[in-house]
Parts: C-alpha cells; sequence; structure tokens
C-alpha cells in the first residue's frame, strides 16, 4: 500500500508546468523567473522517497506528450509536465481533462494561479481543482545538492477531500528538487539529464 501511496503523491508531485491555467493573477515580478522546463527523452531524476530511492525517465516524446517510467508505472504528461494519465492511490488507470495542473510558468514570487480539471478512472469520475501560489527563492539543500529553488504551495481539492503540497522548484534541474505533503517527502539524489 505504501507503493501505491508513493505513486499518487509523485503522480501529484511530478505534474505542473502549465502555461496557461484557467486563471492566474499577475501579482508584482518579485525576483528571479523560473521558465517551463526543457524536458527530454532520456532526462532521469533520482529521488529519495519517503526513505526509499525512486527513479523517473522520459522514456517518449510526442509533438504534445511525454511518456514517463515513473518507478515502473507509466505516465503521460503534456509537454509542460501536466499529468494526462497515470494512476490512482488504488493503483488504478486515472485520466484527467483537460490535465492535472502544479505549477503554472512562468514562476515568480507572489504569482497564483487556480484552475478546473475532471478525472475518471476504476469505473469513477468527478471533478477538481487547483490553487497555487509561488512564494520566495530559497537555497535549497538535498541529497543532490545546494539549489537555488522557488517554493510553490498548491492545493488540489476534490469531491471528498484536498491535499496541500509543498515544492521547491529548481530550474537548474528542470523540476522541484524537493516536496512535503500529507503523504510524504522527496528530496532529489541525482538528476541525470539527456544530452543537449
Amino acid at each position: 500500500m505504501r507503493k501505491i501511496a508513493n505513486i499518487a503523491l509523485v503522480l501529484l508531485a511530478f505534474t505542473g508546468c502549465a502555461t496557461a491555467p484557467a486563471s492566474a493573477s499577475r501579482e508584482e515580478n518579485n525576483g528571479p523567473t523560473a521558465n517551463a522546463p526543457d524536458i527530454r527523452v532520456g532526462d532521469a531524476w533520482v529521488d529519495k522517497v519517503n526513505g526509499a530511492e525512486k527513479t523517473s525517465t522520459v522514456t517518449k516524446t510526442s509533438e504534445d506528450t511525454l511518456t514517463v517510467n515513473l518507478w515502473g508505472t507509466e505516465t503521460v504528461l503534456t509537454k509542460e509536465g501536466n499529468t494526462l494519465t497515470g494512476y490512482s492511490a488504488f493503483n488504478r488507470p486515472i485520466s484527467y481533462s483537460p490535465y492535472l495542473d502544479t505549477f503554472s510558468f512562468p514562476l515568480y514570487p507572489g504569482k497564483k494561479w487556480s484552475s478546473s480539471w475532471s478525472w475518471s478512472g476504476g469505473g469513477y469520475r468527478g471533478n477538481g481543482s487547483t490553487y497555487g501560489k509561488a512564494g520566495t527563492w530559497e537555497n535549497i539543500s538535498v541529497p543532490a545538492g545546494t539549489f537555488l529553488a522557488i517554493r510553490v504551495d498548491v492545493t488540489h481539492s476534490w469531491e471528498s477531500g484536498s491535499m496541500t503540497i509543498t515544492y521547491w522548484y529548481a530550474p537548474e534541474v528542470n523540476r522541484f528538487v524537493k516536496y512535503k505533503g500529507p503523504l510524504g517527502s522527496l528530496e532529489l539524489v541525482t538528476y541525470r539529464p539527456a544530452p543537449r
């Protein structure tokens, strides 16, 4: 059951990168800006998730999507990294429309955004929403090193509850280097980018 919960946690965590959410406020940009990631086939991240090392690798790209081997489970994302299909906490296929978003690029301190989405899987369906806010830039130390990262607090809500996760997104690794949420935590151990 821990593996299933971890997969659900990383689906929420790995996703992100919305470039055009349903609603984004244009707050004053108080610092550096994090642009959308440049993710390519072969990019890999080794993470320490609730104490165990897990690997995510980009295996395929198309004009509009990325396929990621997320700890041995195939997940399909938009080019920007938002989840289209994956697996639920009960290890059942799940899909999102238009997608499950987490980040809204570009990220900068004070930016706020929200969006609505629907999900279906395992004979069930429902609706949800996302609310996010970018905080300050911080130096974050994880096993992979110390990175300049922007703090991002995201709440995903659905019919039966909600979950708030804090991410530290580091442009240097095209993803977050750390997150904490109700199902556990993640820290980057190694980033292996594909040749650029």
